[in-house]
Formats: C-alpha cells, structure tokens, sequence
C-alpha cells in the first residue's frame, strides 16, 4: 500500500432509504491518478446521506450524538470497509429507523454494540451494552 493509499477502501449500503443499494470503491492503482474522488448522483440519491453515515460511523467523538443520528437513516446494512482490513458495519433486521447493532471486525477483535439512542441522540453507555468497548476500539 502506497502512502497516498486512501484509508477507506470501499463503502457499501443496502436498502437506504429502504429501496437504494450503492457500493462505492475508493481504490485506485494507477499513481497518475489523484486521491480525489467523486460522489454524485440525482438529487435524493443518498449522497450527502451516505457521507454523514461514513463520518458518524468513523468519529471518535463520542459524546455528540453521531451514534444517534445514525438511527433515524432507514437502511438495512452499512459498510465501510478501510484499507488497513478494518471493517465496521452497521445492520438491523430490516430497512427501518430506530436501533441498530454496531460492529467493528479486525484481524485483532470483534467487537459489536447493540445502539439505541435516547434524548437528543446521545447514547447511554450503560444502557447500550458493549458500548465502552465498542467506544475503546474507534479509538485505536
């Protein structure tokens, strides 16, 4: 992997919005090529969607209510694959808004969170098992 390797490898998403399917791959090996990439679609797509997923999905902030936010986009699964062999997934049952069950799998450990958010988004650690670990493994 080169150092201008992009640390996410590829993004995929099933039932967003409960009927959009998209996989994205942000790997490239030709050197002539920039780390630019570009996202575009229709409006409704799901692109500004996709990119608050990734970004609430990746923080390591966790005390202001990404997780949370996360919970009101109706999808299935939620992939984000990085370069390194890190993958974190976000799944419930079926397309639909409210809980979700976040999981984080390295060659190292699996580790998985089962997130319900309360008021203003944020979630309680002590009510959401699984959560510190889950918050101790964003952070390496």
């Amino acid at each position: 992997m080169s150092s201008s390797a992009s640390l996410i490898s590829r993004v995929w998403v099933e039932k967003l919005f409960g009927y959009l399917n998209h996989s994205i791959s942000f790997e490239n090996d030709d050197p002539r090529d920039s780390n630019i990439n570009l996202l575009y679609g229709e409006n409704g797509s799901g692109k500004t969607t996709l990119l608050r997923l990734i970004y609430c999905s990746l923080s390591k902030n966790v005390n202001e209510g990404l997780r949370g936010y996360i919970s009101v986009v109706p999808f299935k699964t939620f992939v984000v694959e990085m370069s390194h062999g890190v993958r974190i997934e976000l799944s419930r049952e079926a397309a639909a808004t409210g809980p979700y069950k976040f999981s984080i799998f390295s060659s190292k450990r699996e580790v998985s969170a089962d997130i319900t958010p309360g008021e203003n988004f944020k979630v309680n650690h002590s009510t959401s098992p699984g959560m510190r670990e889950l918050s101790a493994a964003l952070q390496e």
